[in-house]
């Protein structure tokens, strides 16, 4: 049997249409979107357009339309357990139209896009970058590196633009035989764009000739509100109305049902896999000592056959055991003789090993290519013979808390 393939999961977030629930989130692998709900109405109304905060993880910027008959003002946010828990304003991140798009580059700036204007958000303030021409309103945008970007815009002839920006070179301006473009996102794997349009087509740009070549259509004429790419798993997001759909560059997938109208841009966001150690390992008694630590190496995703969980003891050629859980305990042993060793997981299953001359051993811990996995998490702990190190004869290293 082959190896699996390497699962590198994440999901989609867009705005939604219903007040209550003002964002969608995508899971791909699990072929399901889910509401994220705003139970304290933090929100005054559904936001415009979204992106992933450079400040910290778990946290969003989006646009909200002021109370005026134009204009938008930037917040951040912060998302827990499906429920919007925080917000703050954005200092200076206020314009005078509707906000169409927003993007965070490379250098953890975020980009502002409204049917007439390209602006910048930085620490020091908000900066226009360029305006659209006569008869032109841009739709979209897509970062480039640490401070280029390319966005989408359609004209009043029934044509599109793009504008390929880089602070140093300046704007390039490429014209599109698409009508109705209304959304943008890359094709890196055939060095380009992909472009939605308010019919439901789906548009490939190459990135040397931009020339357009239509792809396919939506099963149901209607506007592609939601595009974007998935850098891990080489596909697309295409939502428009109140289904979503995983497109591979070929073919449609089947309809993934939206609890509301998508209302804006999506984009991608990753999940961060992590490993951690909590608690303290135990050292010998007689004599002193260093106290047994755990290590790992690879990356704890679902799919990955190279994550490993190592053991640096200070006692050498002797069994141990690798003890996993899914909970973790914080249980003195010293009764047991084993002074100042604490059994840190609440154990499922123990995996036999032993350290070698140089005290190490290494576990290897395929994990399996199931999206279930994705965000749980698994607790371990080595367990060794030691003798003469205490009344036990045993030691206990430091835990380890593995979140896929």
């Amino acid at each position: 049997m082959g190896a699996a393939s390497q699962i590198r999961p994440g999901r989609f977030a867009l705005p939604g249409s219903d007040p209550n629930a003002p964002f969608l989130v995508v899971e791909p692998l699990r072929q399901s979107a889910r509401p994220i709900f705003d139970p304290a109405a933090l929100l005054p109304r559904p936001p415009g357009a979204l992106t992933p905060s450079p400040s910290a993880a778990g946290t969003w910027i989006a646009s909200l339309d002021t109370a005026l008959p134009t204009g938008a003002r930037l917040v951040e946010l912060s998302i827990q357990q499906d429920r919007v828990a925080a917000l703050r304003a954005l200092p200076g991140a206020t314009t005078n139209a509707p906000v169409v798009s927003l993007a965070t580059l490379g250098d953890g700036s975020v980009v502002l896009v409204t049917a007439a204007s390209v602006a910048r958000l930085t620490a020091v303030g908000l900066t226009v970058l360029f305006h659209a021409s006569s008869g032109e309103s841009f739709v979209d945008v897509h970062p480039e590196g640490a401070t280029g970007m390319v966005v989408l815009a359609r004209t009043s002839t029934g044509t599109s633009t793009l504008r390929l920006y880089d602070p140093v070179s300046g704007i390039q301006l490429r014209r599109l035989a698409i009508p109705e473009a209304n959304r943008l996102a890359p094709d890196p794997t055939r060095s380009g764009f992909l472009v939605g349009d308010r019919q439901g087509g789906l548009w490939f740009v190459d990135g040397v000739r931009f020339v357009p070549q239509w792809l396919t259509s939506l099963p149901r004429p209607r506007p592609i509100e939601a595009l974007s790419w998935n850098s891990d798993r080489s596909h697309h997001l295409v939502a428009a109305g109140t289904e979503a759909f995983l497109f591979d560059g070929r073919l449609l997938g089947a309809p993934i049902p939206l609890a509301s109208a998508a209302a804006g841009p999506a984009r991608y966001l990753a999940y961060a896999s992590s490993v951690a150690a909590y608690g303290p390992g135990c050292a010998a008694t007689t004599g002193g000592g260093v106290p047994a630590t755990t290590a790992w190496s690879g990356t704890p995703q679902p799919g990955s056959n190279d994550f490993t969980i190592l053991l640096r003891s200070p006692v050498a050629s002797t069994p141990a055991w690798l003890m996993l859980g899914l909970g973790a305990r914080d249980l003195p042993l010293d009764a047991l003789g084993l002074t100042g060793c604490r059994a840190l997981v609440d154990p499922l299953d123990a995996l036999a090993n032993r350290a070698g001359p140089l005290g190490t051993a290494v576990q290897r811990l395929p994990i399996p290519a199931d999206p279930v996995l994705v965000g749980s998490s698994l607790f371990a702990q080595w367990f060794l013979l030691a003798p003469g190190s205490n009344r036990g004869g045993a030691l206990t290293s430091d835990g380890l808390r593995v979140v896929f």
